[in-house]
Order: C-alpha cells, then structure tokens, then sequence
C-alpha cells in the first residue's frame, strides 16, 4: 500500500499541462533527465491509468497520435519544444489499448479517433518496413524496437524479429475489432486477415523446427537465435501460436535463464550479459508486463503470477527506477521513472485477482 502511494505520487508528479507539440495532458517519463514522453512509454501509464482516470489515460494513449506523420509514422518522442522522428518505438499500441477497453467502452467518437490513427500507424508498419516484400516488418535500428543494444541486433539491421510481428498481428486485430464497432465491416475482415497472413509468415520465418524464436537479416535472409528476452514476447498471440512454439516459448521463459532471482532478466547469463548492460541483463518494467500477458496467454497462468510477485516486491522495496539488477534486485539508472511505477500499479493491482492469472 505504501508503494502505491510512492507510484501515485511520482505519476502525479511527473504530470504536465499541453503545451507545444504536447496537445493534451502527459506524463513525462521522468522529471530528471528523461523528460520526453517517448511512443512506447506513454502505453504503459495509460494502461495503469485506465483503472482509475480513464480521461487521463486517453490523453496519454493518444498523446503521440496528435503528432503522427501523414504517412502514419509515429514519432519516436515528443515533448513542448521537440518533435523527433529519428527512430520509431515498437507498435505495442493494439495491445495497450486492447488492455484500456476492457476497463472502459470507448465512445463513437473515441472509436473512429482510435481506428484512424491505428490502422494508419499499423499500414506504415507494413508498407514502408518491409523492404524485401516477404511480408515481415523489420527494424532499421536497436531504438527502433525499445531494447535498443538488445542482442537481437547484433546482425547488422534490418532485422526481423518475432515479437514485432506478433505485436503487429496484435495491433490488426485490435483495428479489425474498432473496425467492426465503428460499423466498416469490409475493413475489418482487411484486417483480420492481415493478422492472420503475419503469424502464418512469422512462424514459418522466425521460429525453427523445435519452435525456438529467430531473427533474420532481412537483406542477406542470414538467420540467428540471440538470447534476448525481446524475441520470445511473441507469447503475446496465445493460441495463435502453434502448440509446440507456445510450449517452447514458456519453456525457455522458466528454464534457459531468465529468472535470476527478480522478475525476468532481459538476458540470460551468457557471454553478452552484463549486471547494468541496458537490454543485456537488466529487469525493465515494460518488458515484465508484457511477457507476464504472453505466459497468460500462453495458459502459464502459475509462472505468470509468479515473475509478477516478484517483480512489485522488488520494486517496493526500493523506488521505481529504469531499471533494476536482475541478481540483486538493486535500482538501476534513473531513479524515477513512470512506467516502473505504472507496471507496478498495473500488476499489483492484478495481484488481488485470482482470477487474473487462470483465465
């Protein structure tokens, strides 16, 4: 309960006014140095605060959507005074927003705002990162994927990788279903089928015969199997994975690593690994919440709730950093930042709810 307030308080106080390039209420990602709202970031605090303020969660979740390009890029971050474009962030946005609606129904209005902005963001996706036409989307950077010195990336990029697929199947399904409630029924059978075609391409590119997750050149088509934690979130599609990826995928989630005493290390202890090594090691908030969804949807129920457990007592017995050390559960890099505590919210929240974790 005392760490709930601490979370509270930093969201509260990481609030600002719209101003600028910020044309709605934001929270900043943190108010010592990382002071942007990046376009992946501003998901985690609108999930959070779906439970409690979904007005306020609505101006979060749409916040990089009012600077979105005509080409339906969004923005890598924003704040009053800059705008950059220089990189994109991952399109967990189906998924975030999947999340919001089922604490809140969206009004027409919000309806017809969300399936605009999404089908185009999704469409930039895959007409404009899909240079070699096999229908994969691709990153062209590390920051491009929010683990931005992952290991998935030392292949030289564009690289493929399973989990930007699954968060793109996702995403179209989400479209479809604001589709179909927005009464365009053409555009959402477009869209189903757009999910569909991704995880039946993903499968048969990215994972191999045991279903272990690859990662491709999408140049030369060379593939490899980097340890990441980044690549088995495709967990996220649940059922729509194959039974033996979904089995292999929890498998390696409990035994090749990743738990290493706090919620899930983002590498296991390999040769790449490194105790404070960004996206080589460390636990981040934003990657518990959604591996904590894929074993859900995985029916690993047990596991999920377990990585969760962990994860909010390690946070509440220290502050809301960046990042934490996967070892020891020390704070990591910056000492307050929102969506550590906007995960934390959301799965302690979820922690009461033993439903939660079986259905």
């Amino acid at each position: 309960a005392a760490a709930r307030e601490r979370a509270a308080e930093l969201l509260w106080g990481a609030e600002v006014e719209p101003r600028g390039h910020l044309r709605r209420r934001a929270l900043l990602m943190s108010k010592n140095w990382m002071n942007n709202v990046w376009s992946w970031d501003h998901a985690f605090n609108a999930i959070a605060l779906a439970d409690v303020d979904f007005d306020l969660a609505w101006d979060q979740f749409m916040c990089v959507f009012d600077a979105q390009d005509p080409s339906g890029q969004i923005p890598d971050a924003l704040s009053d005074g800059t705008k950059v474009f220089a990189f994109v962030k991952p399109p967990v946005h189906g998924w975030a927003l999947r999340r919001m609606m089922k604490k809140h129904e969206l009004s027409p209005a919000q309806l017809g705002e969300a399936y605009i902005h999404l089908a185009s963001a999704t469409s930039w996706w895959l007409n404009r990162r899909d240079r070699d036409g096999n229908g994969l989307a691709e990153y062209d950077h590390g920051n491009d994927s929010g683990w931005d010195n992952s290991t998935a990336f030392l292949m030289l990029p564009p690289v493929e990788t399973p989990e930007l697929q699954a968060y793109l199947a996702v995403q179209a399904d989400v479209v479809a279903d604001l589709a179909a409630k927005y009464g365009r029924p053409p555009a959402a059978a477009h869209w189903r089928r757009h999910a569909e075609t991704l995880v039946e391409r993903m499968v048969a590119e990215l994972f191999d015969e045991k279903g272990r997750p690859l990662v491709r050149q999408a140049t030369t088509g060379e593939k490899a199997r980097p340890a990441t934690l980044q690549t088995r979130l495709a967990m996220l599609l649940g059922e729509k994975l194959p039974a033996h990826v979904r089995a292999e995928l929890v498998r390696e989630v409990a035994e090749d690593g990743y738990r290493l005493g706090h919620a899930l290390a983002t590498q296991p202890k390999d040769e790449w690994y490194l105790r404070d090594g960004y996206w080589r090691g460390p636990v981040w908030a934003p990657a518990v919440l959604l591996a904590v969804d894929g074993l859900r949807a995985c029916s690993a129920g047990a596991l999920a709730k377990e990585v969760s457990e962990e994860f909010c007592d390690m946070v509440a017995k220290t502050r809301f950093a960046e990042n934490f050390d996967p070892i020891s559960g020390a704070p990591q890099k910056d000492p307050g930042y929102t969506w550590t505590a906007s995960v934390f919210l959301t799965l302690a929240h979820e922690l009461t709810d033993e439903e939660a974790w079986t259905r």
